[in-house]
């Protein structure tokens, strides 16, 4: 009888530990497999677009005024904003309006002729925004019959806050004369609208 209970005991361990790893085995096999991925990254998001950027400025003449053009990396050119008109005066003398602007491609500076009742022969220079707004006059250059000839192209920025041109002075009355002149450098601080000569050479 004792061996009987014995062996009924043995039995039910068995049938439980069966039980157990059938149902681990069950278990384990309905489980799925985790399999991490990774998205490759579509071009279009690796692959930022550029706008274009102004890599330069242009002035072209329109009619009659003198316009300034931004020139982008992709060849376009877009008018700023900033117009000069050609005068009267400033076609009938040849004048060559100059348009140049600063480094930090905010301001321009520019000159044009500009002759009043007291004084016919009156160069000014004016700053203003690259887009043609909050002009105001700097400076200007007399330019008497026989000298003071301003020297084309010759207006320039030194630094942020002076820009420079060059004049011709004529030593004399006659057309031969005009080689013993001077090519006086003139600069003009833009904040506060003085002009100081920086140099002074004897023209060839």
């Amino acid at each position: 009888m004792n061996n009987k209970g014995f062996a009924n005991i043995i039995l039910i361990v068995l049938v439980v530990i069966l039980a157990g790893v059938a149902g681990y085995f069950a278990l384990v096999k309905k489980s799925p497999e985790v399999v991490q991925q990774t998205n490759p990254s579509s071009p279009t998001q690796t692959q930022a677009i550029k706008s274009p950027t102004i890599t330069s400025f242009k002035t072209k003449r329109v009619g009659d005024s003198a316009i300034l053009y931004s020139v982008t990396s992709d060849g376009k050119e877009t008018q700023t904003g900033l117009k000069v008109p050609y005068t009267w005066d400033t076609k009938v003398w040849g004048i060559i309006i100059n348009i140049v602007v600063s480094p930090d491609r905010s301001l321009v500076t520019y000159n044009t002729y500009t002759p009043d009742s007291n004084n016919p022969f009156l160069m000014s220079f004016y700053v203003a925004g690259v887009d043609g707004q909050n002009v105001r006059r700097i400076g200007t250059q007399t330019w008497p019959e026989g000298s003071g000839q301003i020297i084309d192209e010759s207006l320039r920025w030194l630094d942020s806050s002076h820009v420079a041109y060059s004049i011709v002075t004529i030593g004399g009355e006659c057309e031969e004369c005009e080689y013993q002149g001077e090519i006086r450098t003139y600069s003009i601080d833009i904040n506060k609208g003085t002009t100081s000569l920086i140099q002074t050479q004897k023209k060839k």
